[in-house]
């Protein structure tokens, strides 16, 4: 900073031995003295310090504009049940259809038994997986009347079902597929029903409002190639005692052991089903297989990669 000390003339009398005119140049160079020195002054505030003054230009407004955020599309993974969405259906005419028959004994762990038996968190992925690409779930019936007829079906259809009526079907599938909005088709071996390790009553009924379809897998499971003096009572009486018991009208059938011949299949057409599901893994279901379906048995040592191959 710089110090400059200003004296006022008027403390400072002029030395009287000056002449006037030349007193007078004095007191004129002295206030010019006092004028520059003001200037300095002046300009030492604003330079001095090194800091230069700057002019700010006022800002352009500009008006302010609301954010628009379109959401990113929600996966279908997310989603805790695609099928509760309109199903895409389509006219579908009489005849062959591609759709893959699912078969399931158990939805339970087991570390004896990986065949039969699927672990429950398993069962659910493969669930999930069917959802999120597109499958929707139908019954037997349905595929029959289609097949006979012609009608509506899902672009992507897929039948879910389990054969024995074992307790842990019920309470590893049943609610993983309520959630998902998916029905199935439940086997029932009759003289099973309410026994200990199976389902009972009061859950086939459970089973029945949630629109799932009840089908026959005889009285007592036996190998209908080998128990011919008992087919009548297998196969019809079979069907005659769910019908009475819960109140519906029983359509599909399932072999055990997925065994049959033409004169099985023909009681089983005679006693009044639509449709009965064997094995075989085949995709193309047709009017000349309404009574030998075939279904792929989902076993639990499938990998989700395998599980996926499987479907078309």
């Amino acid at each position: 900073m710089i110090s400059i000390t200003v004296h006022n003339h008027k403390n400072h009398p002029l030395d009287s031995t000056i002449p006037p005119e030349r007193a007078r140049i004095q007191i004129r160079v002295r206030r010019l003295a006092l004028v520059i020195m003001a200037v300095l002054l002046l300009s030492s505030c604003t330079s001095v310090s090194g800091v230069p003054t700057l002019t700010t230009a006022a800002p352009t407004l500009t008006p302010f504009q609301v954010q628009t955020h379109t959401p990113d599309p929600i996966s279908t993974s997310e989603s805790s049940s695609a099928q509760s969405l309109t199903p895409t259906v389509t006219d579908h005419p009489a005849g062959a259809i591609t759709i893959p028959i699912l078969l399931y004994h158990h939805i339970a762990e087991s570390s004896t038994d990986r065949r039969y038996y699927v672990a429950p968190a398993l069962f659910e992925q493969q669930m999930q997986w069917l959802v999120d690409h597109g499958y929707q779930a139908i019954t037997e019936a349905d595929l029959a009347e289609v097949i006979r007829h012609g009608g509506k079906l899902p672009e992507k259809p897929v039948i879910i079902t389990f054969d024995d009526g074992n307790a842990d079907f019920f309470t590893g599938a049943f609610p993983v597929m309520n959630r998902l909005n998916m029905v199935g088709v439940a086997f029932l071996v009759t003289d099973r029903i309410d026994l200990s390790g199976f389902v009972t009553s009061e859950q086939v009924k459970e089973m029945i409002k949630a629109g799932w379809e009840i089908g026959s897998h005889t009285v007592t499971h036996p190998d209908l190639l080998r128990q011919r003096t008992n087919l009548n009572r297998e196969i019809v009486t079979s069907r005659e005692w769910l019908n009475s018991k819960f109140g519906i009208d029983v359509v599909s059938f399932a072999y055990p052991f997925g065994l049959m011949d033409a004169s099985v299949a023909k009681m089983v057409e005679e006693s009044g089903y639509t449709s009965a599901a064997g094995l075989g893994g085949r995709m193309q279901q047709s009017a000349s297989d309404l009574y030998d379906l075939s279904r792929t048995e989902i076993r639990g040592y499938f990998t989700m990669a395998q599980f996926e191959a499987l479907m078309p």
